[in-house]
């Protein structure tokens, strides 16, 4: 769904522009990345931590493009992804970085909660200041958020009953 949509968006996707992609190592988030390189002409500069859901090598086939630059950055330090905005100057932003196994949320939940709460928070922030610096006139001062969540939730609850096959939210 979420390439879907970024193909329909390819039409107001500038030249030269900068996308910043957080989460850009993971599933979703490198397969947006190679089709934002290798179907756009796009600079695309992905925010990511690298933890247990990241897989590096899915951007192998984009890692040597000059418009692709790598951050390894925790979404929940502020500072870090201030400092992002400032020395890359997105003029989009899609959020993808997340806690989505469901089974590690229930063994630890803080976890999901710093990510995708807090980290999320931190994203906002920096963009919201972001947009108020003088380098940042000229751009559209409209923050478009995409948001593709998906909660796959499988196994049996204490009855013993399913708990569920999927739901998309």
């Amino acid at each position: 769904m979420l390439l879907h949509y970024a193909q329909d968006c390819r039409n107001e996707l500038k030249n030269n522009m900068k996308v910043l992609v957080s989460g850009g190592a993971g599933f979703i988030g490198s397969a947006l990345i190679r089709f934002l390189i290798q179907e756009t002409d796009v600079s695309v500069i992905n925010l990511d931590k690298l933890t247990y859901a990241a897989s590096p090598e899915a951007l192998d086939a984009v890692r040597a493009n000059t418009r692709y630059h790598f951050e390894q950055v925790d979404i929940c330090d502020r500072e870090a992804v201030t400092s992002v905005f400032e020395r890359h100057r997105p003029d989009a932003v899609m959020h993808l970085a997340a806690e989505s196994h469901v089974d590690r949320s229930i063994d630890g939940p803080e976890a999901c909660l710093q990510t995708n709460v807090v980290g999320t928070f931190v994203l906002l922030e920096a963009a919201r200041e972001y947009l108020k610096h003088p380098f940042a006139t000229g751009i559209e001062q409209t923050v478009s958020w995409y948001v593709d969540h998906q909660s796959w939730l499988f196994g049996s609850g204490a009855d013993g009953r399913r708990l569920g096959s999927g739901s998309t939210g």
